[in-house]
């Protein structure tokens, strides 16, 4: 997920999504930065672009720091969020499981204000943001434990 992170890949129109993106993720970015010392790199679209080794090797020292329950948890926020970002800001105590939420929905959410609602999409919607609670509550339960 460090080269295909939900928050480093832009949107390049229409303009309201783009504000709506940089509102939601240029903070996590910038608290990113900060809290690891290297700046995950920015793009539009969808082609992969690499990620300065660095910033998965401050990710993965951290990664190594958990203990395998916190790392399971860690690893279902991130497949629900597609972002390990927005996992290890949950991890941190950064953002809560809603903020999280809300961030991973942001494209969601644009093309349901545009187009509609999908009956199934919003079923695994549903099923996703509990399954994002549930991984959230299991961080939390295994660092209280320590």
């Amino acid at each position: 997920y460090v080269e295909t992170d939900l928050v480093c890949y832009r949107a390049d129109g229409p303009a309201d999504l783009i504000a709506q993106q940089s509102v939601a993720w240029d903070p996590l970015l910038e608290w990113a930065k900060r809290r690891f010392a290297a700046a995950p790199r920015v793009t539009t679209g969808i082609i992969p672009i690499s990620q300065d080794v660095l910033v998965a090797a401050r990710y993965g020292a951290l990664l190594k720091k958990t203990s395998v329950y916190q790392l399971i948890g860690l690893q279902v926020v991130t497949a629900i969020t597609s972002s390990l970002i927005i996992a290890l800001a949950v991890y941190e105590a950064e953002i809560d499981a809603e903020k999280a939420w809300q961030m991973s929905q942001i494209d969601e959410n644009y093309g349901v204000s545009r187009w509609g609602d999908d009956p199934e999409a919003e079923v695994a919607r549903v099923s996703g943001r509990a399954d994002l609670e549930a991984a959230v509550y299991f961080i939390a339960l295994d660092r209280g434990s320590k």
